[in-house]
C-alpha cells in the first residue's frame, strides 16, 4: 500500500516506486467487481434474499401489496 504517491527513482530515469495495490487498483477493482457480480450478487441470491430473508421479505411483500392494490 505504501508509498501512496509515486516516488521517482533517480529523477524518474529508473521509473517510479508506488504501492502495488494503488498501481494495480483499476485491475483489482475490475476483478473484484466481476467476482462479486458473478459469485455473490447473482440473480438467484438476490431473489432468494428478497423472498426469504426475514429482514427483506416484509418490505418486499408490503411493496408488492401496495402496488397490486393500486393496479387492481
Amino acid at each position: 500500500f505504501q508509498p501512496v504517491e509515486p516516488i521517482p527513482l533517480l529523477g524518474g530515469r529508473l521509473g517510479q516506486l508506488q504501492g502495488m495495490f494503488l498501481r494495480r487498483q483499476p485491475e483489482v477493482a475490475k476483478e473484484f467487481s466481476n467476482y462479486f457480480a458473478t459469485e455473490i450478487l447473482t440473480p438467484h441470491q438476490l431473489w432468494n434474499s428478497i423472498l426469504t430473508d426475514p429482514t427483506t421479505k416484509p418490505a418486499f411483500t408490503a411493496l408488492v401489496t401496495t402496488h397490486l392494490k393500486e393496479w387492481v
